[in-house]
């Protein structure tokens, strides 16, 4: 080989990481609602797709982010409310929410509404937009409702991750 340790090669190049944001431990919920998934709802109610996604390392605070506590609302519950206050508000359009509740893990998607061993797999139709197809689909009508289907979903999330 030459002297040549390959398996060292690419150790000491230089890795660039690009963030939306980064929040300190003392953000409120809040302010990360306000920076990351705010937004997100006014163009849900304008009709686009949207997705907020959180992804990090066992512990590093991505349920308590979007789902919060009784104390503090998460990412979710504030933009739940967001959006039922976007859609009563608007007296010259009629909506129908619906919800999808999956989890993602080691690049498999499980339905938390309707859990199976079936293979879902995410897809766009332009009449549909992005969904998972085989996914069970719930309309909701308040806020509440989709928090209870929520509620629901997590007592299927997969707990230990082998």
């Amino acid at each position: 080989m030459g002297g040549i340790d390959y398996l060292r090669l690419g150790q000491y190049k230089t890795k660039n990481y690009a963030f939306d944001y980064a929040f300190g431990p003392d953000a409120s919920q809040e302010e990360v609602y306000a920076a990351t998934a705010k937004p997100l709802a006014a163009k849900a109610v304008q009709g686009y797709n949207a997705c907020c996604f959180a992804y990090g390392a066992t512990g590093a605070g991505k349920t308590f982010t979007m789902m919060g506590s009784f104390e503090q609302m998460g990412v979710i519950p504030l933009t739940l409310e967001e959006v039922a206050r976007m859609t009563a508000a608007d007296d010259e359009a009629e909506y129908k929410i619906s919800m999808q509740y999956i989890e993602i893990y080691n690049e498999k998607i499980k339905d938390l509404l309707q859990p199976s061993d079936a293979v879902l797999e995410v897809r766009e139709v332009p009449s549909k937009g992005t969904y998972v197809a085989g996914a069970a689909d719930r309309v909701v009508n308040t806020p509440r409702a989709m928090m209870e289907l929520i509620h629901q979903g997590n007592l299927h999330l997969s707990l230990i991750h082998i």
